[in-house]
This record gives structure tokens, sequence and C-alpha cells, in this order.
């Protein structure tokens, strides 16, 4: 049961995780085709990319330990 609880744990913060990352890109090659500089919403996202990545990997691992 606990591990189901971390799955889903996980889960609930990969999914935004993913959308964050898809964004990120988006806004990566704009920046690159426009010569310009990474804007400040991209590295908010980095910052929620950590806040919510890193707590996730850390809830699967012990389930396949």
């Amino acid at each position: 049961m606990a591990s189901i609880a971390l799955f889903v744990f996980a889960g609930a913060c990969w999914r935004p995780v993913v959308w964050l990352q898809i964004r990120m890109v988006a806004m990566a090659q704009k920046a690159v085709r426009g010569g310009a500089a990474l804007p400040d919403a991209y590295w908010r996202y980095a910052q929620w990319w950590e806040w919510l990545g890193y707590p996730a990997l850390w809830r699967c691992w012990p389930c396949f330990i």
C-alpha cells in the first residue's frame, strides 16, 4: 500500500513537471530563433521544475528497492 501512495505522490508531482518541460522547451526555442535571452518565465518554470521534480524522484526510487 505504501508503494502505491508513493507512486500517486510522484505522479501528482510529475504531471506538472512534464507540462513545465514542454513550455520551457518552447520558450528556449523561441529565444534561440529570435536571438533573445530566455524570458523571466523560463526561470520561474525552472524553479518550479526543481521544486516538483526532485521530490517526485525521491518518492519513486524506494518503490524499486
